[in-house]
């Protein structure tokens, strides 16, 4: 598990973006925190998505499939 609150960091990491093509990187947040300001505090920290746990695997492929898909 791989989680924010499971780094003890109590909050959502900043998406830092060391390369100019990184931006194009899409950041799927997924975390136990489902509360409609977690996803607004990683929205803001520069996620792209964000599904909260326990994951349903269809929504997980769709939202996978999304970034794959855009140009």
């Amino acid at each position: 598990r791989d989680d924010v609150e499971s780094r003890g960091l109590g909050d959502v990491y900043k998406r830092q973006v060391p390369r100019e093509d990184a931006k194009e990187i899409p950041i799927i947040a997924m975390t136990a925190n489902a509360f409609e300001e977690d996803v607004k505090k990683c929205m803001e920290a520069g996620m792209n998505e964000h599904l909260a746990k326990p994951l349903e695997i269809e929504r997980v492929i769709q939202a996978i499939t999304e970034f794959c898909t855009r140009k």
